[in-house]
C-alpha cells in the first residue's frame, strides 16, 4: 500500500495536480501565438500573417529606385514577352524594364511641359497605351519602336486615370474633371462618351465575363454598371466613402471595391490585420477535396452494388435458362437510375435556356436568393427590371456624408450582395487580384503590400517599401510575381512567389515583472526537411538592451519542441527566430512560442490600513454602531499566491500586539471597539501567502496604521448652575472628556420633540473642555423640565435634568 501511495503521489507531481499549498514557487508560461503579439518584436525577411504565424518572406527585388524624376509609380503593365511598362509622375516618363539590363526611358524625355503618366495598358495587338497629363492630355499608342500616335485629345479632360480594353480590342477610358468614360473602338478611333457621372473623376474601371463595365469615381462613393451597348446605367453600391480606388473581378464573378479616403488613415500605427480570432473558415480547395473523397465512396459503393446485381444476374441466368435472352439484354443495356440521370443531363447541357419544368432560365439568377425584393442591384446581366439611364444620367448624387473612420474592401457578390471584407485605418490606393481568391493591396502611409485570402478570410503583409510611405500600383503576374510600384520616394519592387533564403525574427523584450529564472521554451511550428530554424537568446534588466546591461546572444540552436533557454537569470528576456530555406519552396510556420520562467516567493505587500468609526447622526441614531470601528487595508502578492491577514491592537507605547482575528480573506474587518478599555491604540494587518506556499517557507508583510482613539466613555459635567430672572431662565456648564474633543450640547425644555444647539462661549467646539452657557424664555408659570445633552465627538452622550420652577 506504501508503494502504491508513492506511486500515486509521483503521478500527482508529474501532471502537476499537486495541492496548492505544496507550491514553493510558481512557474509562469508567457504566450506569443497572435498577430499583435508578435508584431511587437522586429522581422527582417519575415512576415507575419493575420493568424499569428511567422513564416519567411519572398524574395524581393528592386526593379527601379534612385531616380530624382520619378514622385510617384502611377500603373504598371507587363507585356507578353515579360517587359515592363511604368508610368510615373515627376517628369512624366514612361520606363521600359527589361530581365538584365538597365531601365530605360522611352517616353517624355524630351517633353517639358509633361508631369504626369496616370495610366497604361496594353490593347488587343499588344501595342501598348499611356494617359498622359500636363498641359495636353492625351491618350497615346506606341508601336514596336515606341513611336508614338495620338488616339484621343480633349480640351475638358485633363486626366486619364484609367485604361480598360474590352472584347474585341474596345477600349474604354476614366476620366477627369468631368467625370466622363470614354469609350472607342480597337483601333483608337471614334471615342464616345459612354457615361458622365455626378462627380469629377472616374479612377476605376472594371469589366465582368459578360462584358458588362463597372465604374468608381472620387467624391460619391459610388460603383456603377454601365452596359457599354445599351449604355443603361445602375448604381451597384453606395460605399459611403469618397474615393473608390480599385474595382476588380474574381473567377466567380465577385466583384471587389476598395477605397482610399485620406480622413480613414492613421499615420504611424502598426497594421494589425486580425480582429483577434485564429480559426479560420473551411477553404473551397478543402471543400472541393472533401466532395471527391465523398464522391470516390459513393462510387465505390455503386460498383460493389453493380457487382453484386451483376452475380446475382448471372446466377438468375443459370438457374433460369428460358429467361436467358432476357438477362443478356438486361446486361448488355440495362435501364438504371444512374444513366437515365445522365441522359437528362445532356438534354440539360444541350439546351441551357430550359429548367426541369421546361421554362426559360437565366443562368445568372441560380445564384439569387428567394427574395421578391433586392435592396442591391443585381451585379449581373440586366434584366427587364433593372432601372435604366441615359448617358446624360438621370442618377443624382448622394448627400456628402460624415468622413470615413476606416477604408474597406468589399465584395459583391453576382447576386448583389455586400460584404466588407477588410476594414482598417490605412488608405488603400491600388489593388490587383492575384486568382484563387486572392487579392493584393497596395497601402500607404507606412507603404505595406497586403495580401488578402478571401476564402480563408486571412491576410498577411508580403513587403514593407521602406523608404517609400506608399504602394500606388500593384500587378500580379500569372507565374506569381508581385510588382509593387511605389511613392514618396518612387520605386518598383518585384516580390517573387519564393522564399528568401533566411529571414530573423526578434521578439520583443518579454518582461516577466521579476528577476526570474527562465526554463524551457516550448515551440508549435512545422518544420519541413528543406528549411530550418534556429533559436537564441539574451537576458537583462532594462526593458531597452539599446540601454545596455544585457549578455550577449547564445549561439543558435536547432529548433525542437521543447529548448532549454540559455539565460542568465533576469527579469527580461529576447528570444530570435532564425529561419532558412535550401529550395526557396519551404518554409517553417511558428505559430507559438510559449516562455517558462520562476519567479521566486516574494513577500505579499500592504498598503492604506485606514480605520473609522460609526457616525452618530443629529437624531442621536446610527445604522453603524459609533463603536464599531472599520479597517480597511490594499494588498499585492507579486507571485499571485492567495493570502490570508490576521488583525492586531496594542496601547500606543507599549510593545506587544493581541491579536483580534485571523484568517480573514477579504480587505475588510469591523472590530467592535468596547472590547478594549479607552485609550490610544495602533492597529496592524499582517498578510500570509501560507495557503500556496510549504509550512516553513510563507511569507508575511505588516502595515501599522496610525493611532487612533478608543473612547467610549461619556463626558463628564464638572459645573453646572442655573437661575431664573423674570421670565428667563440662565444656565452655565461647564463640561470635559478624557480623550475626544466635546461635540454637541444640546436641551430640550418640557419633553419637547425639537433639541436645540447650545454653542460653547468661544462659539466653536474644538477642545476636551468647554464651558457652556445659554438662556431660554419660560413660557408659563408653574414647574418645567429642561434636560440638557452632552456628546463627545465619538458620540459618547450623558444627560443631565433640571426641575425649574417659575
Amino acid at each position: 500500500m506504501k508503494k502504491m501511495s508513492l506511486i500515486a503521489l509521483v503521478c500527482l507531481l508529474i501532471l502537476g495536480l499537486v495541492p496548492r499549498s505544496a507550491q514553493a514557487v510558481k512557474t509562469v508560461h508567457i504566450e506569443h501565438n497572435t498577430e499583435q503579439q508578435f508584431k511587437q518584436g522586429d522581422p527582417c525577411q519575415v512576415i507575419i500573417n493575420s493568424t499569428g504565424e511567422i513564416s519567411l518572406a519572398y524574395r524581393t527585388k528592386t526593379l527601379l529606385s534612385n531616380k530624382d524624376e520619378v514622385w510617384v509609380v502611377n500603373d504598371i503593365v507587363k507585356t507578353a514577352a515579360g517587359s515592363l511598362y511604368v508610368a510615373t509622375s515627376g517628369k512624366g516618363y514612361i520606363y521600359l524594364l527589361k530581365e538584365g539590363q538597365e531601365s530605360q526611358i522611352v517616353y517624355g524625355k524630351d517633353l517639358i511641359d509633361h508631369k504626369h503618366v496616370f495610366s497604361l495598358a496594353i490593347d488587343g495587338k499588344g501595342r501598348l497605351l499611356a494617359g498622359t497629363s500636363g498641359e495636353t492630355t492625351q491618350l497615346i499608342r506606341f508601336d514596336k519602336a515606341h513611336k508614338t500616335k495620338t488616339l484621343f485629345q480633349e480640351d475638358e479632360i485633363k486626366y486619364v486615370w484609367c485604361i480598360l480594353v474590352g472584347p474585341g480590342g474596345r477600349i474604354y477610358l476614366g476620366t477627369g474633371p468631368t467625370g466622363k468614360i470614354i469609350t472607342l473602338d480597337s483601333n483608337g478611333k471614334n471615342p464616345e462618351v459612354l457615361y458622365e457621372a455626378k462627380e469629377k473623376n472616374i479612377l476605376s474601371l472594371a469589366l465582368d465575363a459578360d462584358g458588362i463595365l463597372y465604374a468608381g469615381g472620387d467624391e460619391n462613393g459610388l460603383v456603377y454598371r454601365i452596359e457599354p451597348g445599351t449604355s443603361k446605367t445602375t448604381i451597384v453600391y453606395d460605399t459611403g466613402h469618397g474615393e473608390i480606388s480599385g474595382l476588380v473581378f474574381d473567377e466567380a464573378g465577385n466583384l471587389y471595391v476598395s477605397t482610399a479616403d485620406t480622413s480613414a488613415a492613421r499615420p504611424g500605427a502598426k497594421l494589425i490585420l486580425s480582429n483577434g480570432d485564429t480559426s479560420r473558415p473551411e477553404s473551397t480547395d478543402e471543400k472541393d477535396k472533401e466532395d471527391k473523397e465523398n464522391e470516390k465512396g459513393e462510387k465505390g459503393e455503386k460498383d460493389k452494388k453493380n457487382e453484386v446485381e451483376k452475380i446475382n444476374e448471372d446466377q438468375a441466368s443459370n438457374n433460369n435458362k428460358n429467361n436467358n435472352d432476357k438477362a443478356k439484354e438486361a446486361k448488355a443495356k440495362p435501364e438504371t437510375k444512374e444513366n437515365t440521370k445522365k441522359e437528362t443531363g445532356k438534354k440539360q447541357a444541350n439546351n441551357p435556356e430550359k429548367n426541369k419544368t421546361g421554362q426559360p432560365t437565366n443562368p445568372a439568377d441560380k445564384d439569387k436568393p428567394e427574395k421578391t425584393a433586392e435592396l442591391i442591384p443585381a451585379a449581373t446581366k440586366s434584366s427587364d427590371k433593372t432601372p435604366s439611364t441615359s448617358p446624360a444620367s438621370t442618377i443624382s448624387a448622394p448627400k456628402p456624408s460624415k468622413p470615413a473612420e476606416t477604408n474597406e474592401v468589399y465584395q459583391i457578390s453576382p447576386s448583389g450582395y455586400v460584404t466588407s471584407l477588410f476594414s482598417r485605418k490605412v488608405m488603400i490606393l491600388s489593388m490587383a487580384y492575384m486568382g484563387h481568391g486572392k487579392l493584393l493591396l497596395g497601402t500607404g502611409i507606412e507603404g505595406e503590400l497586403v495580401r488578402l485570402d478571401t476564402q480563408k478570410q486571412e491576410a498577411v503583409v508580403l513587403h514593407t517599401v521602406k523608404p517609400s510611405s506608399q504602394i500606388s500600383a500593384v500587378l500580379a503576374d500569372a507565374d506569381g510575381t508581385v510588382y509593387a510600384g511605389c511613392a514618396n520616394p518612387g520605386a518598383v519592387y518585384a516580390i517573387e512567389s519564393s522564399y528568401a533564403p533566411e529571414g530573423i525574427y526578434k521578439s520583443q523584450a518579454v518582461d516577466a515583472k521579476q528577476i526570474s529564472k527562465w526554463g524551457k521554451l516550448h515551440l508549435e511550428a512545422d518544420i519541413p526537411s528543406q528549411s530550418n530554424l534556429k533559436i537564441s537568446f539574451r537576458s537583462g534588466n532594462t526593458s531597452d538592451p539599446k540601454k545596455g546591461g544585457w549578455q550577449k546572444w547564445t549561439e543558435p540552436i536547432d529548433a525542437i519542441e521543447d529548448i532549454e533557454i540559455h539565460a542568465t537569470p533576469a527579469r527580461f528576456l529576447q528570444y530570435r527566430l532564425h529561419f532558412g530555406s535550401s529550395d526557396g519552396s519551404h518554409t517553417a510556420v511558428v505559430r507559438e512560442v510559449k516562455l517558462a520562467h520562476m519567479i521566486p516567493n516574494l513577500p505579499p505587500l500592504i498598503k492604506n490600513v485606514t480605520i473609522k468609526s460609526g457616525q452618530v447622526d443629529k437624531t442621536g441614531k446610527s445604522a453603524n454602531s459609533s463603536k464599531n470601528m472599520t479597517i480597511t487595508w490594499k494588498t499585492k502578492e507579486p507571485n499571485n499566491d492567495k493570502l490570508t491577514c490576521e488583525i492586531f491592537v496594542r496601547i500606543v507605547g507599549r510593545e506587544k500586539w493581541i491579536r483580534i482575528a485571523k484568517e480573514i480573506k477579504e480587505e475588510k474587518y469591523t472590530w467592535d471597539s468596547r472590547t478594549v478599555a479607552d485609550g490610544r491604540y495602533e492597529v496592524k494587518v499582517t498578510a500570509s501567502d501560507e495557503l500556496d506556499n510549504p509550512k516553513g517557507q510563507a511569507l508575511t508583510a505588516s502595515r501599522v496604521s496610525r493611532p487612533i482613539v478608543v473612547d467610549n466613555t461619556p463626558p463628564e459635567i464638572t459645573r453646572m448652575s442655573h437661575n431664573i430672572d423674570g421670565w428667563k431662565l440662565r444656565f452655565e456648564a461647564t463640561v470635559k472628556d478624557a480623550l475626544s474633543v466635546i461635540g454637541s450640547v444640546e436641551y430640550v425644555i418640557d419633553s419637547g420633540e425639537i433639541w436645540h444647539i447650545a454653542l460653547p462661549n468661544d462659539g466653536i467646539f474644538d477642545s476636551r473642555e468647554e464651558n457652556i452657557r445659554f438662556e431660554l424664555k419660560i413660557d408659563a408659570p408653574g414647574e418645567h423640565l429642561l434636560a440638557v445633552r452632552f456628546a463627545d465627538a465619538l458620540g459618547n452622550r450623558t444627560y443631565r435634568n433640571l426641575s425649574v420652577v417659575k
